[in-house]
């Protein structure tokens, strides 16, 4: 049976934008507690990543479970670029603010009708990107494994590993460094 370690956190911690050394002690801390074998990130696949470096110095396996962009067509799984332009074009001339569309959508930055409808839009993405994540993190050839993925995915992707029948131990919900 394949165990799962779960971390949800804000990708710049894997991006290694702020708080890099914490992330990195929290990357070797889990590892050491749990025997990882191997660590599946959801992330882009434009690393590489925090994450990845570890894994090439500790000899652990590591998988981006995030499909690719040219993936996703195949997968039947729209972009979320796709979801922000349809957004942008039933929206835009009502609310001409939201041209440029904001790198991290929120309703600091956005008129509240329209982050409704995004956050509206993107609830079946994310759950077809789940799905994908499970069937990759299912057939990862390592049995314990940790896995990284933004905070908002964490229940749901949580709930649908252990539906699968994956043991979960579920280590932060939302990681942030100190």
């Amino acid at each position: 049976m394949k165990t799962v370690v779960l971390i949800g956190m804000y990708h710049k911690y894997q991006l290694g934008e702020t708080g890099s050394e914490y992330y990195k002690q929290l990357l070797k801390e889990t590892c050491d507690r749990y025997c990882i074998e191997g660590i599946a990130e959801e992330i882009k696949h434009d690393g590489p990543y925090l994450a990845e470096s570890f894994c090439l110095e500790k000899g652990l396996e590591h998988l981006i479970i995030e499909p690719k962009p040219s993936e996703h067509e195949a997968l039947g799984i729209p972009l979320m670029d796709d979801l922000e332009n349809l957004i942008m074009m039933d929206y835009s001339c009502d609310y001409p603010e939201i041209s440029p569309w904001p790198s991290v959508p929120s309703f600091d930055n956005l008129p509240e009708k329209v982050f409704e409808a995004y956050e509206i839009g993107k609830q079946p993405i994310h759950r077809a990107r789940e799905k994908e994540w499970l069937k990759r993190i299912l057939s990862f050839d390592v049995d314990t494994i940790l896995c990284i993925c933004g905070s908002a995915h964490f229940n749901y992707f949580s709930a649908l590993m252990q539906e699968s029948g994956i043991d979960v131990r579920e280590e932060y919900e939302d990681w942030k460094s100190s």
